[in-house]
């Protein structure tokens, strides 16, 4: 062996780490303490197989047939708009008109 090897051997067992090399029955007995509290942190947490989840969004959809998409916007879709701007907790309103048909999404926050 050379000197450096042994240099750095007897740097090692006065080391940290050093410590958990010279006592390898502590280092298995944390080790083992380490794997039962996961296993029992795995089986005590509380799950779900169905949870529920509340996805706040709400779709307005109306349909007046016959009409053109331009009628649709200003006769159905911006009334509409109107009295959705001031709902509680809005993030997000977007609309879409087309021929005979209104479509609006509204989306809430999601931590109110």
């Amino acid at each position: 062996m050379h000197v450096a090897d042994e240099e750095n051997i007897s740097n090692t067992k006065d080391s940290f780490w050093g410590f958990f090399i010279k006592n390898w029955r502590v280092t298995l007995l944390v080790i083992a303490l380490f794997v039962i509290g996961g296993v029992a942190s795995l089986f005590s947490l509380p799950l779900e197989s169905d949870p529920e989840v509340e996805i706040p969004i709400a779709i307005v959809s109306t349909g007046y047939p016959g009409a053109s998409p331009t009628d649709v916007e200003k006769l159905i879709t911006d009334r509409i708009e109107e009295k959705l701007k001031n709902l509680d907790d809005l993030d997000k309103l977007t609309s879409t008109s087309s021929e005979g048909i209104s479509s609006i999404t509204v989306e809430f926050d999601a931590r109110a």
